[in-house]
């Protein structure tokens, strides 16, 4: 197995960075999904104002339809919804496994 460039606290350090981020992106999805559309719209209401297009418009209805089944408009809102979407939850899968076996790892070490 090839050795790693960097130090095991460096490694340690990248591992709970992404830990992190991963929860943090995946916050608006769990956001949408438990609270509903509606109260989504109604937290970032900035947006309804006019204002220059950005890449993430149209991304809190998109991750909306996208809860409900309906990809083709999801889609049709905003071209990166699908990408953000199942990128941030396969991050977020990941990151919670890695934190089961992390979990069990230190158990048996325990036990041990």
């Amino acid at each position: 197995m090839a050795k790693s460039p960097l130090n095991p606290s460096a490694r340690s350090v990248f591992y709970w960075v992404w830990v992190g981020l991963s929860f943090i992106s995946f916050l608006p999805i769990a956001f949408i999904a438990c609270f509903g559309s509606q109260q989504a719209k109604a937290v970032v209401s900035y947006c309804v104002s006019p204002h220059e297009p950005c890449p993430f418009c149209g991304m809190t209805r998109g991750f909306s339809y996208l809860l409900d089944g309906n990809i083709s408009a999801a889609n049709e809102l905003n071209e990166l919804t699908l990408w953000y979407f199942g990128a941030t939850t396969l991050s977020f899968l990941l990151a919670v496994i890695s934190l089961i076996i992390l979990a069990f790892k230190k158990v048996n070490t325990r036990d041990a």
